[in-house]
């Protein structure tokens, strides 16, 4: 009797559901489904194995989840907020002027990258710097626009560039330099010509007496004629 026999035979008795895989026939019906049990048993005693593991499958797996961040802020006794912790880990620290305008914020993420930020007491940014060590300086004119920013040892830049008027004492032309005090001369710019600063010194210098800044500047009409021109030879348009 082969093997295709065996299973017709076990068809015809209802006894299929004792053998499933191909195995070596069997006369004795209760004798095979001792030796060859059903599986039906070993599915249930694989879901049993299931069933006592997954508890412990559980546990890990909530064991590896970080635990429930809540956010966090802190106030000082004037009401303002002093700190602030978000729910993904980013916090932030406040200071304030005794006008309760905000003086400086750092801020560190959760990667541990910092910021720091400065405000006068108008609340505008005057200073910032990062974890790298970058600076920047801005100053404001009495409109409170923007209009200088100075990055590291860099010279303060315009926001925009700010229409001036060339005004010498003696109506002579204004010699323009490669760079500030000593530089190389380029040119010259004739006085009572328009022409629009785009950089500043940090510091201020003295020349015949007069101390200010030095400018970089370039001719309204020849864009290309460009340089450093004291700025006591110089004046901001309609001053």
């Amino acid at each position: 009797m082969d093997y295709n026999e065996f299973k017709t035979i076990l068809k015809n008795e209802n006894l299929n559901n004792i053998c499933y895989t191909p195995r070596p026939p069997c006369s004795d019906r209760a004798k095979c489904a001792i030796l060859f049990p059903r599986e039906e048993h070993t599915m249930t005693h694989r879901l049993a194995k299931i069933c006592q593991l997954l508890p412990f499958a559980l546990i890990l797996v909530l064991g590896s989840l970080p635990a429930f961040a809540e956010e966090v802020k802190k106030y000082n006794d004037r009401g303002n907020l002093i700190y602030s912790k978000d729910i993904d880990g980013n916090e932030t620290w406040y200071s304030y002027h005794i006008s309760d305008t905000v003086a400086m914020i750092h801020s560190r993420n959760k990667s541990g990258s910092e910021e720091w930020y400065s405000y006068d007491k108008k609340n505008r940014k005057i200073y910032y710097k990062n974890v790298f060590g970058d600076e920047i300086w801005y100053e404001y004119d009495e409109n409170g626009n923007q209009y200088y920013k100075r990055k590291g040892n860099e010279y303060w830049t315009c926001s925009e560039p700010l229409e001036m008027v060339v005004l010498t004492d003696d109506g002579l032309p204004l010699c323009y330099r490669k760079s500030p005090v000593d530089g190389e001369k380029l040119g010259d710019f004739k006085n009572e010509v328009l022409v629009y600063a785009t950089k500043r010194t940090a510091e201020k210098y003295e020349s015949d007496g007069i101390t200010d800044y030095w400018y970089l500047v370039h001719s309204g009409s020849e864009p290309e004629k460009q340089g450093w021109v004291f700025g006591g030879s110089i004046e901001f348009n309609g001053e």
